[in-house]
C-alpha cells in the first residue's frame, strides 16, 4: 500500500494523511490551478509521508526534501508521457549538478548567496550524500 491509496501516519502521529487527502482532491479535478500540480504535491507529500513513518525512501536531496524532485518529474512524465530512461537520465543529471555545485558552494556560503534551504531543495538535485552533510543538522537549516 501506498500513501495514495492507504492513510500513513508517522511513529509519533502527528503526521500523515496528507498525501491521500491530496489525491482525492487531484482526483475530483476541480482545483483552482492546473491539477498536474495537485497531482505532484500529492506525490511529493506521500514520498515525506513513507520518510516520517519509518519507511524506505532515498533521501533526494535530503529526508525532509525527499519527495520534491521525484514528485515533479515523476508528475511531467506522466503529463507528457516521458519515457522512463529520460525520467532515471534526468535524475542522474540533477545528481550530477548537486555534485558541482557542493563542490563549489563553500565559496558561495561564505558570501551568503545561497541559503541552506535553496541548496537543498532547487540545487542538490538527486544526490544522496556529499562531504558537507554534517552542516545542516549543526546549522539548524
Amino acid at each position: 500500500m501506498t500513501p495514495l491509496e492507504k492513510e500513513i501516519r508517522s511513529l509519533s502521529g502527528l503526521t500523515g494523511g496528507s498525501a491521500l487527502k491530496m489525491w482525492n482532491y487531484y482526483k475530483k479535478g476541480n482545483s483552482i490551478c492546473d491539477n498536474t500540480v495537485i497531482r505532484g504535491a500529492a506525490y511529493a507529500l506521500s514520498c515525506l509521508e513513507v520518510n516520517a513513518s519509518m519507511g524506505l525512501i532515498v533521501a533526494a536531496p535530503t529526508a525532509g526534501a525527499c519527495g520534491i524532485l521525484p514528485g515533479a518529474l515523476l508528475t511531467v512524465a506522466e503529463k507528457y508521457d516521458v519515457d522512463h530512461q529520460r525520467v532515471l537520465d534526468a535524475l542522474a543529471t540533477a545528481s550530477g549538478i548537486g555534485q558541482l555545485i557542493i563542490k563549489k558552494s563553500h565559496r558561495i556560503r561564505r558570501r551568503g548567496r545561497l541559503s541552506g534551504r535553496v541548496r537543498k531543495c532547487g540545487c542538490h538535485g538527486c544526490c544522496c550524500y556529499h562531504r558537507d552533510a554534517w552542516w545542516y543538522p549543526k546549522s539548524g537549516i
